[in-house]
């Protein structure tokens, strides 16, 4: 309750909980707190395929990605219950997994792709055929800088956190906090 007055003193009125865990039970919670008061905020809740409204959230890990087939056939899921699709990407392939998923699929207005943590040139047609937004987070490079240098390869360096490029292309992008 304190921290959602604060924040609502420095004029935030509203936040987007992207944890792609959350289910029904979690948007109630959300609905409950803010009937109470505890969250004075409008919340936009993200999570899994049991919410009626909302994205559904796919988090990509290029250690364990699905198949491309089923992951389209849960975005045609979705959109038939005009739910958007968030795909949590920070990874080249994992971009590349979402975007063949939306190519079979079909967008719709909403789908997004959060973080876009690396995207190639090469990407960038691809991307905007897609009409996806891309939620970035500038300020990582900031924050984070120091170990990107260490832990990514230089041929990528350019390819972090894209902003201008992106608007550059014709691609709708927002920065977020995360």
């Amino acid at each position: 309750r304190s921290f959602s007055r604060e924040l609502a003193a420095l004029g935030v009125t509203s936040f987007t909980d992207a944890s792609y865990t959350n289910t029904s039970a979690d948007v109630e919670g959300f609905k409950e707190a803010f009937a109470k008061g505890d969250i004075c905020q409008r919340v936009m809740v993200m999570g899994d395929d049991s919410l009626a409204e909302g994205h559904l959230k796919v988090m990509l890990d290029e250690s364990d990605l699905p198949d491309v087939d089923a992951l389209a056939d849960r975005i045609r899921a979705a959109h038939l219950r005009q739910r958007p699709v968030a795909f949590h990407c920070v990874s080249r392939v994992e971009l590349l997994i979402a975007l063949s998923a939306l190519d079979a699929a079909g967008c719709m207005v909403g789908d997004r792709i959060e973080h876009g943590a690396i995207i190639g040139e090469d990407m960038l047609n691809m991307l905007r055929n897609t009409g996806c937004t891309v939620v970035t987070q500038p300020g990582f490079i900031a924050q984070r800088g120091e170990r990107y240098r260490r832990e990514v390869a230089a041929t990528e360096h350019e390819d972090l956190y894209r902003y201008q490029t992106l608007l550059d292309a014709g691609i709708g992008v927002a920065a977020s906090s995360d």
